[in-house]
This record gives C-alpha cells, sequence and structure tokens, in this order.
C-alpha cells in the first residue's frame, strides 16, 4: 500500500554555466486529480519542485494549466531580473501567459479566488499581474520537452516528485539530490 500522501516543497540554486543577455525559464506539472506536482528551471540556476494536495474547489477542472501556471509563479517570486523568456510545451500555458501579457487578466475557467486566508493574494492573480507589467518578458512555446534541456528537466524532477510525494517511492532528500542534478546537467546542455 502507498505511503500517505506527504508535501514537498524545495526551491534551490545551482551554480550557472555562464551569464546570458536573457534568463530562459521553463516549468511544467503533472497531476492525477488533487495530487499535484510542478516545478521550475531558470537558466540562471534557479529552480524548484513541490507535491502537495491542490484541492478542486481552487484549481476547478483544469488541474494540470493551474498547476504549469503555479510553476511560472513560484519561478517569477524568485528570479526578479529582466529579460525573462519563459519557456513551456503547454499550449494551454502559454495562451494564458500571452493573454495575461496583453493586459486581460482572467484566470482559467473554475479557478477560484475567494477561498483563501484574508492577506493571502491567490497565486495565478499574482503572476497575471506580473505577466502583464512584467517590462522585457517573452514568451515561447516549444513542440515537447526533448526540444529544450531545461523542459526535460522540469518535466523528470517534477515526475519524481509526484512519487515520492504521493507513492512514497523516494525519500525527499534523493528527490532533491536527483533534481539538483538534473538541472545541472540540463544548463551545461544549453547552447551558448
Amino acid at each position: 500500500m502507498p505511503a500517505a500522501p506527504r508535501r514537498l516543497e524545495y526551491d534551490g540554486q545551482i551554480a550557472s554555466p555562464g551569464a546570458r543577455d536573457r534568463i530562459l525559464l521553463a516549468g511544467g506539472a503533472c497531476n492525477d486529480g488533487p495530487l499535484v506536482a510542478y516545478g521550475y528551471l531558470g537558466s540562471d540556476g534557479q529552480f524548484g519542485v513541490h507535491a502537495h494536495r491542490y484541492p478542486p474547489r481552487i484549481t476547478g477542472p483544469n488541474v494540470t494549466l493551474v498547476c504549469s501556471l503555479r510553476a511560472y509563479r513560484e519561478a517569477l517570486e524568485r528570479i526578479d531580473a529582466s529579460p525573462v523568456t519563459l519557456v513551456s510545451t503547454s499550449a494551454a500555458t502559454v495562451k494564458f501567459l500571452r493573454r495575461w501579457q496583453s493586459g486581460d487578466l482572467r484566470l482559467p475557467s473554475g479557478y477560484s479566488c475567494s477561498k483563501r486566508s484574508p492577506h493571502k493574494v491567490p497565486a495565478l492573480f499574482w503572476l497575471a499581474r506580473k505577466v502583464r507589467d512584467h517590462p522585457d518578458l517573452r514568451i515561447e512555446r516549444v513542440a515537447d520537452a526533448s526540444n529544450n534541456p531545461l523542459n526535460q528537466a522540469v518535466d523528470a524532477f517534477t515526475r519524481l516528485a509526484y512519487l515520492a510525494a504521493f507513492l512514497g517511492q523516494h525519500p525527499e532528500a534523493e528527490v532533491v539530490a536527483l533534481a539538483t542534478t538534473w538541472a545541472s546537467q540540463a544548463l551545461k546542455k544549453l547552447p551558448d
């Protein structure tokens, strides 16, 4: 029988192979109902992986989309630099990011802003405003993760976090160690 679900949250920084004119930032998510995992990796070495229960009363029916967007929110909260390019394999994620960039702050259907503590801004509302107001933000869609080493790493450590948090297959320390290794390898594969 699988272990009881637990929360996994890790945000870190690894050495980046060199300075770039623009930070590339990949995000991704996976889920099975309310059990979600999402992560991000920036070319500046910032990365994070999160896994927890995300109540359907908050996400609405678009759980994977909400969590994919949530990955970018976690990243942009920690990466306060310009210019930035957000890279995603998800057409729906790119659609929302571009919508927000144009000033249309509508959120995914069913996403609830009302079920929060009084002083907490809902994650996607924060992200929508950040994307709208960012002075030098590009948004790019890649056909699949194999076209981008950042997306490959994010997909791998997000799935591992899911297995660790909800199926008890890996200890958290192992997830962090592997995510760190995969993130480092992905940065080395980026073209100059």
